[in-house]
């Protein structure tokens, strides 16, 4: 076969070759161009899809905003009217301090007063940050205390003749058996009202001249109050027997009848 023959069937081939490429080419880019815009439609369609959803999902946290504030705002509303409940419920609930000797005696007592929640035994006054049984009376404590009562039903005017009532106020050095200034009777006061319930009720039985002395209570502002160990609390409740023989053996109940009898637990000089 001559040169030119080869030449000429080598650029046919070439020809056929480039033309075959040419035309895969052009299908190519076709398909491209095709596939790009249905691309650009599925994606034009993707944005709006995701732009409907954007709305659609900002509508939704709007929604739910307004909901969780809605929530909250009634949560608040129940809170508050909860809130409200309990203050008129109890409205009346007040607490304070009072001494009148050994604290096992004075809790006993003030338990059956109708109107008191509670009664705690414990120490004030002093320096001491924490006072137990043994220390307290070195740091200069005072045994106390700790009255939760409902106002309404009773008052801090009631509460300040009870303790005059209950022990002898015209000792300034001690209660009965138990001598020292930890055992010392004392009224304590939270505000300037309290202060002038106290000194008017004092000067009403001190008037009545019911002891035959002096009544020497001592009338002192608010103190820090620190509860007493466990083994104190409802003391005569734990050990009715060893509180009976303790309290009969001081003289309390013996003075307490002995100057009020049956008005021990009326309330005459007060309201």
């Amino acid at each position: 076969m001559s040169k030119k023959i080869l030449i000429t069937i080598g650029v046919v081939a070439l020809v056929l070759i480039g033309y075959a490429g040419f035309y895969e080419l052009s299908q190519k880019t076709a398909v491209e161009t095709t596939t790009g815009d249905s691309n650009q439609n599925n994606t034009d369609a993707f944005f709006d899809t995701e732009s409907d959803a954007g709305v659609t999902e900002k509508t939704n946290v709007d929604e739910k905003v307004e909901v969780n504030v809605s929530t909250a705002n009634e949560t608040t509303t129940t809170t508050e009217t909860e809130n409200e409940v309990a203050i008129t419920a109890e409205p009346n609930i007040q607490t304070s301090l009072f001494a009148n000797g050994c604290f096992w005696c004075v809790e006993s007592d003030l338990q059956k007063v109708p109107g008191v929640k509670t009664v705690v035994s414990g120490y004030a006054d002093g320096t001491n940050k924490k006072p137990t049984y043994e220390n307290y009376d070195d740091f200069g404590h005072r045994e106390v205390v700790e009255v939760t009562y409902d106002a309404s039903v009773v008052s801090y005017g009631n509460l300040v003749e009870h303790i005059l009532k209950h022990g002898d106020v015209t000792d300034p050095d001690g209660s009965f058996g138990d001598r020292g200034p930890e055992y010392a009777p004392a009224i304590y006061f939270g505000n300037e009202t309290e202060r002038k319930i106290a000194v008017d009720v004092i000067a009403a039985v001190s008037a009545s001249n019911v002891y035959g002395e002096v009544v020497t209570i001592k009338v002192i502002p608010d103190s820090q109050f620190w509860i007493a160990e466990d083994y104190h609390q409802d003391y005569a409740e734990k050990n009715p027997v060893k509180y009976y023989y303790y309290r009969t053996a001081s003289g309390r109940t013996a003075f307490i009848e002995k100057y009020w009898g049956n008005r021990a637990t009326a309330f005459e000089f007060s309201s």
